[in-house]
């Protein structure tokens, strides 16, 4: 699979999933990555440092019915590609594709999202080149978003590379609810991994805790194959 010709199933997800939840109801809907090192760090959710921009949003007012985070369980691929905590009160949804596993979580009330996504690439780029391709992927598949931004990318101390970066959308009454997602990217031998966290941005307090547990429970298997 070439790099440079993959396509953009996280986005087309979020994007797709945030926005139908976005239409909402009366109750307001809206909508590490552990490696085979042994020096293995916690990693954080991260909100976005300030910027120039950031003056002419409306207020991180929450909007939206809280996130409900259940007991977390362990979820195991089938053929142990990866595993990762879930909330065991979340819906799972699997969109893989050949030589490309893609499972994607959402809360009850669609306002948050867990995304894996572990594909082979005979063309990784090297470390230092995985943020710049983070990068290019998040600007091709959300660049066209209301109030699209993305943050500098964050070397994490396990060797993932994290990016923070938000958007808003329109919710009830042409209110617009500001979304924060965290991609962690990573490289385990022939495959690269995606992790995905997408949340109301007025929760991340809220959030933080249950979400650093999930992050740092995600493992991947190198030596695992992809179903084809």
């Amino acid at each position: 699979m070439q790099s440079s010709q993959r396509p953009p199933v996280i986005g087309l997800i979020i994007l797709v999933v945030l926005a139908l939840a976005g239409c909402g109801s009366s109750q307001a809907r809206a909508d590490s990555m552990a490696f085979s090192r042994a020096n293995n760090k916690s990693e954080q959710v991260a909100a976005l440092e300030p910027i120039a921009t950031t003056a002419d949003l409306k207020p991180r007012v929450n909007l939206v019915a809280p996130v409900e985070v259940g007991e977390l369980t362990s979820y195991k691929h089938a053929n142990e590609l990866f595993s990762i905590d879930v909330p065991a009160n979340w819906t799972m949804t699997n969109s893989s594709l050949t030589g490309e596993a893609v499972l994607i979580w959402n809360d009850p009330g669609k306002n948050a999202l867990i995304i894996v996504d572990v594909f082979a690439d005979s063309n990784i780029p090297p470390y230092d080149d995985l943020s710049s391709y983070l990068r290019k992927f998040l600007n091709f598949s959300y660049g066209d978003s209301s109030g699209f931004e993305l943050n500098a990318p964050q070397p994490q101390q396990n060797g993932s590379i994290l990016i923070p970066w938000r958007y808003t959308i329109e919710f009830n009454a042409g209110a617009n609810v500001e979304m924060l997602s965290n991609s962690f990217i990573a490289q385990h031998g022939d495959k690269v991994s995606i992790l995905t966290m997408t949340f109301p941005s007025a929760q991340l307090d809220a959030l933080s805790p249950s979400f650093n547990a999930i992050i740092n429970s995600y493992r991947v298997n190198a030596q695992s194959e992809i179903p084809s």
